[in-house]
């Protein structure tokens, strides 16, 4: 495996945004994200999306290394952890829905 990309999603928002669309480059490889969220916001909600060879984006689910337990969104104070398999995804995304009392920022690291 190595390193592929590295790809910011939001960038100390602090307003309600789709955030970055990272285009997956290799829809047949597996392709796996680390996914790090993380900013002052008192509290935030984000929602996990991506879109396949047709349609449009699909709220999707990614493991929370922090429970350990697969979810689709986010409701917690930031610091959290996030793997996220892209296998067969054309793009994806991290939608902030709301945010109060500060900035949110989300990063992956895209490995193959």
């Amino acid at each position: 495996m190595a390193i592929r990309a590295d790809k910011v999603f939001l960038n100390e928002s602090t307003s309600a945004e789709n955030g970055s669309e990272y285009l997956i480059p290799n829809v047949g490889s597996n392709t796996v994200m680390g996914l790090s969220i993380f900013g002052t916001a008192a509290t935030y909600t984000i929602h996990f999306e991506a879109k396949g060879n047709i349609g449009d984006y699909q709220v999707f689910g990614v493991w929370d290394e922090t429970k350990m337990d697969l979810i689709t969104s986010a409701t917690e104070t930031s610091g959290k952890l996030f793997t996220v398999d892209l296998t067969g995804k054309v793009s994806f995304r991290v939608r902030l829905s709301s945010v109060t009392g500060g900035y949110l920022s989300a990063s992956g690291k895209v490995i193959e």
